[in-house]
């Protein structure tokens, strides 16, 4: 294995556990988890690419969910709980930017995340760029962002280990010769996918 240059980070159930949040509201307001997790496969398509706010697309969960009189319960939950956020998988990005690797962020997201990302991770690593669906109008898994994404860089094919969640996403920047780390969450908040991750780059 040719050592990367870069390791880029998606954000999703990698640095944050958004599955773990939709399911804790979904116990909270006594919906079922499969009827929560419904309602968000069912609002997201579409709404990543700059059009749509994390306020709307939440109101448009509840509207599913018949659970609209929630929604400034949840999205006071949504801004300020902290707790989701993956200590280990923070601890490994510092790591590896000790380590000497070249950071970045490429996530699809909502409109208006940057500032909260940037606030919540920019004190473990010197993340150099952040790739937003919701800012480049580009959403993975799109050949044209990922080319993008090397442009910017200055890097391509092996010199980038890429690390997702969705084997999708992954595929497409295998067909351009990027490294990539198929993460899961698991039972222990990430750590076996980090420390696999460790082995491989530390």
């Amino acid at each position: 294995m040719k050592k990367p240059q870069w390791v880029i980070f998606d954000v999703g159930n990698v640095l944050y556990d958004f599955l773990g949040f939709a399911k804790d509201m979904a116990k909270l307001y006594g919906v079922t988890q499969d009827a929560m997790l419904k309602a968000v496969n069912d609002a997201t398509p579409g709404t990543m690419d700059g059009e749509v706010t994390d306020y709307n697309w939440w109101k448009t969960v509840l509207i599913i969910l018949k659970l609209e009189d929630k929604m400034e319960e949840i999205w006071k939950h949504w801004q300020e709980d902290l707790n989701y956020w993956l200590s280990d998988t923070k601890k490994l990005m510092s790591e590896l930017d000790i380590a000497g690797y070249k950071i970045a962020i490429l996530t699809n997201n909502w409109e208006n995340q940057t500032e909260d990302l940037k606030k919540n991770l920019s004190k473990y690593a010197n993340i150099q760029f952040y790739f937003e669906s919701s800012v480049l109008k580009m959403s993975k898994p799109s050949e044209k962002l990922y080319r993008y994404v090397e442009k910017t860089i200055k890097a391509s094919g092996d010199e980038i280990f890429f690390i997702d969640d969705i084997q999708k996403y992954l595929e497409g920047t295998k067909k351009l010769g990027w490294q990539t780390f198929l993460y899961s969450r698991g039972d222990d908040e990430g750590k076996s996918s980090n420390d696999l991750i460790r082995k491989q780059l530390l």
